[in-house]
């Protein structure tokens, strides 16, 4: 199965992150269809045997290349303009106290008197209160609405909604009033098989009254509802190198799977008792699924699971490795843009890694006390899946918990523990004397959890940053496949080829920091309408300190701090304010009522230097109007036609903006509007 499922991956990779030509994938899938097939057919001499499987491993790379560019071929772009709308509910994305975000994709829209068909991945969000019921997944509904794009810049550093919401195939978004929506129909899912059950899970564990951070706790571990985790929750298990747990996925399906696996041994091992128990078991893995929302993590987990479960009751014998590529290959056939989700890329990254790894890290300790040697084994499992799923934390998160080991030893002990005690309280709460003790069981235990990752999220060097592009993340990743053909499948070329791998990531490692060096850039950022200028040069960041331009609930410092880890930043100076008069790092960065100079750079905010002066002989590269938003509409006209580059700050409001805009429109001027577009970064070309 690996040598099928891994072509077509790589192809879908290919496919979905870069660009293969559809005129090429046209003549050449039959080609080689053709040719595999003629040397499948005919007798081919026993040196020649390879062409044959080259044939076939070159035909399903471009399948799967096919697969995603079919998925992602250009459609009509939908008409922006306010219009009656038909849209499917696929999820429910987010709730607030004052908002529903849903996942939809759009059916059809009003065009005159006819609804032409429209399939737009659409983010829509309800205002509304918590009295609002939220629509259920497969809902269609219809809504008056103006569609936006999702094409917001994201600050350097922060998060990169735009991507996220793609990845699951989600390209505009609209706001509409909850009264303004209606239900006209609804579309049957398999999952609604179990929303009784989950509902029913919900009451019961509400019923047990616990503290709203155990409840939240609950919730997650039992059916992955994180919406009520707090924001410290969710940092402490990102910081300590436990967020999987929170995550409903292969761990919790191996917990179920363990469990009624050996509640039902005792049965035996005729055919008939491995046939019963197989099919109790397939119907129990997938209940849970679909009791969890059949996420993606899960699906894998639960594929993975069926494979073996049947090999088992068959009598076969499932290779794991087989397995994981077998359910990925059937899990990106189903639903391609599960390749492009980070859930999916780290669920199916931890698994290989434990499959290649996890034997090989237990069998070179064996110590004779029982309880180091369960350690051990923990300890294993989170170094094997470490392996093989930092290339791409540190190119993603840009930091590594440090603590990650011990941290996993102690909550992945605690985690089944509070999964099952929490589970029978829920079920027994109503008994008098046991109900209760179930209870404070439960509730001890998920506050240990709590208290655990907060522990370690709060050790010295918790989450340093790490930096690495995309080229060290790949040349990383080959260094953990050359380990693993060293190690476990004994390849005597792989011990030398490590040492040439070493020496050219270091080298990369090297340019990247002779680069960042020498990388210049401006930035300005929005934090909830208030402006957030950077500028870096080298290892150097300046930031604004000043509290009447970011005020305190925004946060420059967030802003900086983020910037510094993802650009590789080692010093951040702060200067008074905008308009304020500095010299730093030997000239080269001046800063002068609202002016501020860098090599390449010089940026001029209107908001702060009065009236743009007329007559200069060098137009500043960036122009930034701030409130209160009155332009000198010649002079700014003349500077944006001789190169200027003109910014609308956040701070300016809504019809400010709007203004601006629509004059810059009138005239054909480009204009970047932060609050509307996100965050505005000018590279100097001078480089």
């Amino acid at each position: 199965m690996v040598r099928i499922a891994s072509p077509f991956l790589l192809g879908m990779a290919v496919g979905r992150y870069g660009t293969f030509p559809q005129a090429i994938l046209a003549w050449s899938i039959p080609l080689f269809a053709l040719l595999f097939g003629v040397l499948a057919i005919r007798r081919t001499a026993y040196a020649h045997r390879w062409l044959a499987g080259t044939a076939m491993t070159l035909l399903l790379f471009q399948m799967g290349a096919w697969r995603m560019e079919v998925m992602d071929r250009p459609r009509p772009t939908p008409p922006t303009t306010r219009n009656v709308w038909l849209a499917e509910v696929q999820g429910a994305h987010r709730r607030t106290p004052r908002s529903i975000q849903l996942r939809t994709t759009t059916i059809a829209y009003q065009k005159g008197g006819e609804l032409p068909p429209d399939r737009t991945g659409l983010l829509l969000t309800l205002k509304a209160d918590t009295s609002f019921d939220t629509p259920r997944a497969g809902d269609v509904l219809v809504f008056r609405a103006a569609l936006r794009t999702v094409d917001r810049v994201p600050d350097p550093g922060g998060f990169d909604r735009a991507s996220w919401l793609r990845s699951m195939g989600i390209t505009h978004e609209a706001f509409v009033a909850a009264e303004g929506v209606g239900t006209v129909g609804h579309r049957w899912k398999w999952s609604e098989l179990f929303d009784h059950l989950r509902r029913a899970i919900g009451r019961r564990t509400e019923a047990l009254h616990l503290a709203p951070p155990e409840q939240a706790l609950l919730e997650a571990l039992l059916i992955g509802a994180r919406d009520d985790l707090e924001r410290d929750q969710k940092d402490a298990f990102v910081r300590s190198g436990t967020m999987h747990v929170l995550a409903v996925s292969g761990m919790h399906v191996g917990i179920l799977y363990l469990m009624l696996a050996a509640l039902l041994r005792p049965i035996g091992r005729s055919w008939h008792a491995r046939g019963f128990r197989g099919a109790f078991l397939l119907v129990a893995v997938w209940t849970y699924a679909g009791l969890t929302g059949a996420s993606p993590s899960v699906l894998r987990a639960t594929v993975i699971c069926s494979i073996f479960i049947i090999a088992e009751a068959t009598g076969s014998r499932a290779d794991p490795i087989n397995s994981l590529f077998g359910a990925a290959f059937l899990l990106v056939n189903y639903e391609p843009l599960m390749l492009g989700q980070l859930s999916f890329q780290l669920s199916f990254l931890a698994v290989l890694g434990i499959v290649l790894f996890y034997r090989s890290l237990v069998r070179s300790w064996s110590p004779d006390v029982w309880l180091l040697r369960q350690g051990w084994r923990v300890i294993s499992v989170s170094i094997a899946a470490q392996l093989t799923t930092l290339p791409l934390t540190l190119f993603v998160f840009k930091a590594f918990p440090t603590w990650f080991l011990p941290a996993n030893v102690v909550v992945v002990g605690l985690v089944p523990l509070a999964l099952y005690s929490g589970l029978g309280a829920a079920v027994v709460h109503g008994i008098p004397v046991i109900g209760p003790i179930m209870t404070q069981v439960a509730s001890l235990l998920l506050h240990a959890l709590n208290w655990t990752t907060a522990l370690f999220a709060s050790l010295p060097a918790a989450y340093p940053a790490v930096r690495i592009d995309a080229v060290q993340a790949v040349t990383l990743f080959v260094g953990v496949m050359l380990l693993a053909m060293r190690i476990v499948w004994r390849k005597g070329w792989a011990g030398w080829a490590m040492g040439v791998w070493a020496i050219l990531f270091l080298g990369l490692w090297r340019f990247q920091i002779v680069r960042s060096a020498d990388h210049r850039q401006f930035t300005l950022a929005d934090a909830r309408g208030a402006t957030v200028p950077l500028l870096q040069v080298g290892g150097l960041l300046v930031r604004v300190a000043d509290r009447d331009t970011v005020p305190p609930k925004a946060g420059s410092e967030d802003h900086a701090l983020r910037y510094a880890k993802a650009m590789g930043v080692s010093r951040i100076a702060p200067v008074p304010s905008i308009a304020s008069s500095a010299v730093l790092e030997n000239g080269l960065m001046y800063f002068a009522d609202g002016r501020w100079f860098a090599p390449g750079i010089d940026v001029l905010f209107a908001d702060r230097a009065g009236d743009i002066p007329e007559g200069l002989s060098d137009p500043p590269d960036v122009i930034v109007i701030g409130p209160p938003g009155d332009i000198q509409v010649p002079v700014v006209e003349a500077l944006v036609r001789r190169g200027a580059r003109l910014v609308l700050s956040p701070a300016l409001d809504g019809l400010q903006r709007w203004r601006i805009r629509e004059w810059c429109g009138k005239i054909g001027v480009p204009v970047h509007d932060v609050a509307r577009n996100g965050a505005f970064i000018f590279v100097p070309d001078d480089r």
